[in-house]
């Protein structure tokens, strides 16, 4: 049946298809983020003269067009502001030419670059792409010769906020090579990408001068410049777990180097435990700092059985609740009325394609305990499914959800950090943006039409898990409960969507 869509749309498109048509060239947009600049003969750094010789002594021969007939010209790339770890990840084009082989980079250098050798020509356009900053703007009607060597410098002009902490704040912060000034935490707007000089300065003095690198994964610098001081924690018996602001750091006897502030320091051992000390690390504190002796709780034969029961309940109640999950997943309309069922993945017709779309599902998980293993199974996950069939004009459907599910949870403890968890309940789903691609271009106007399902679904819910410390794994299926009305302009049809999800999670927490 939506074939007959597909055939009715086809008939209205050509048109836009022919007046999307141009010349082969880049679509290069008005905000491009990289530069070619300075296109001309090598002057500085590789002689015109020189570097084929150069070349032909370090490699053998000079390379040759793709047709074999003259020697290539050759085309030296300069980098300004681009991380090293993209530039490999740049792809040059060319029209009126070709390009010979595969870029030969050099990244090891302190200005990085890469020799590209071309066809001669007398009209050479060239422009480079990138998956991150786009498309460059473009170099035209360049005559390049053969064995004739030639610069270009692409700059990016991408820009991003950086910010710079210090313990203690309140220090001078410079980007010195931009003349850019703040007191930390500092945080520098337009940065541009790449290597630049940062200087921490406190009360006059230099504490820091170095190079960084900013990308755009690597904009947050911190940096401790408080003094130190190494504090040896000593305790009776030996081997008690030591713990500064509540993070085990090891056991007694250990030494620390520590930064000048205040800590709360907890030695454990067995189910006894030292009163917390207070500590202030400064120069005025001892080299040694003795926590005491430490004694085991006793458990006498007639308070056994309680202990038992109250380290049970912690089992139950303390439970991590808070964790990250990651799914596969998958979907699919069954329509049952006039005495048939018809299965179809939702994104095709019934006859073409699977019987399911899938795809996969992050998010975050929560499952908070209330008391004696009963609690609740939530959290916002977001969902992305994929699928094709050759059979359509648009014969490639994406589809982007966010699915919050509401669930009774029982968890059941397995003894040490395994526990088994039930859960059930209602689960929604919410379609942000679903669209067929194709030959003539993206159609995403669908949701409630005929043949279609609406954005939103909802589904009776049944899941399982097995907690191995802090891992999870989970499976579960939902019945559909919305009806999607997908034929319902052809009878008393019922179309629901059902969903099964198998996948891992990990969890942060306590993990008794």
């Amino acid at each position: 049946m939506r074939r007959k869509v597909f055939v009715i749309i086809s008939l209205l498109l050509p048109v836009l298809a022919a007046s999307a048509q141009d010349d082969g060239g880049p679509q290069v947009d008005d905000k491009a983020q990289m530069e070619l600049l300075n296109f001309g003969s090598a002057s500085e750094g590789f002689s015109v003269d020189v570097f084929p010789q150069i070349y032909e002594r370090q490699h053998g021969e000079w390379p040759y067009d793709n047709n074999g007939n003259e020697p290539c010209a050759c085309i030296i790339v300069k980098f300004e502001q681009m991380p090293s770890a993209e530039i490999g990840n740049i792809v040059y084009r060319f029209m009126g030419s070709d390009i010979k082989g595969e870029p030969e980079l050099h990244l090891e250098e302190a200005e990085p670059y890469a020799i590209l050798f071309v066809d001669p020509s007398k009209t050479l356009s060239m422009w480079v792409t990138h998956p991150k900053y786009g498309t460059s703007d473009r170099v035209s009607n360049r005559s390049v010769g053969a064995k004739q060597v030639y610069e270009v410098i692409l700059r990016n002009a991408r820009t991003v906020t950086v910010v710079v902490t210090t313990e203690p704040s309140g220090l001078g912060v410079a980007l010195t090579d931009l003349d850019m000034r703040g007191t930390s935490p500092a945080t520098f707007t337009d940065v541009p990408l790449g290597k630049h000089t940062l200087s921490i300065s406190q009360e006059g003095s230099e504490k820091v001068n170095e190079e960084i690198t900013v990308s755009d994964e690597n904009v947050y610098f911190p940096y401790d410049l408080r003094q130190k001081k190494t504090v040896r924690f000593v305790s009776s018996p030996s081997g008690a777990s030591l713990s500064l602001d509540g993070k085990l750091v090891g056991e007694t006897p250990l030494s620390l180097e520590l930064p000048y502030g205040s800590y709360n320091v907890k030695a454990v051992i067995g189910t006894g435990q030292t009163s917390q000390k207070y500590v202030v690390v400064n120069d005025m504190t001892a080299e040694e700092i003795d926590l005491g002796e430490i004694k085991a709780e006793e458990t006498s034969p007639g308070t056994r059985q309680d202990k038992t029961t109250k380290s049970k309940t912690h089992f139950y109640d303390k439970e991590p609740f808070l964790g990250f999950g990651v799914a596969y997943v998958s979907k699919g309309l069954v329509t049952k009325g006039g005495g048939e069922t018809i299965k179809e993945g939702g994104a095709w017709g019934p006859d073409d394609g699977s019987s399911s779309i899938g795809g996969i599902q992050v998010g975050v998980r929560v499952q908070p305990i209330f008391g004696a293993g009963v609690g609740l199974n939530t959290g916002v996950y977001y969902e992305f499914y994929s699928s094709s069939c050759d059979g359509y004009d648009y014969d490639k459907f994406t589809e982007h959800c966010v699915y919050i599910p509401v669930h009774v949870l029982y968890s059941l403890p397995m003894g040490g950090k395994t526990a088994a968890r039930f859960h059930g309940g209602l689960g929604i789903s919410y379609a942000l943006q679903g669209k067929y691609s194709g030959s003539y271009g993206d159609f995403s106007s669908f949701y409630g039409n005929d043949l279609y399902p609406k954005r939103m679904n909802m589904t009776l819910e049944l899941g399982v898990g097995l907690r191995l410390g802090p891992i999870q794994l989970n499976a579960q299926y939902g019945m559909g409960v919305t009806d999607h009305e997908t034929y319902a302009s052809y009878g008393d049809y019922k179309t629901k969507q059902n969903k099964l999800s198998f996948g891992i999670s990990f969890l942060f927490g306590d993990m008794k």
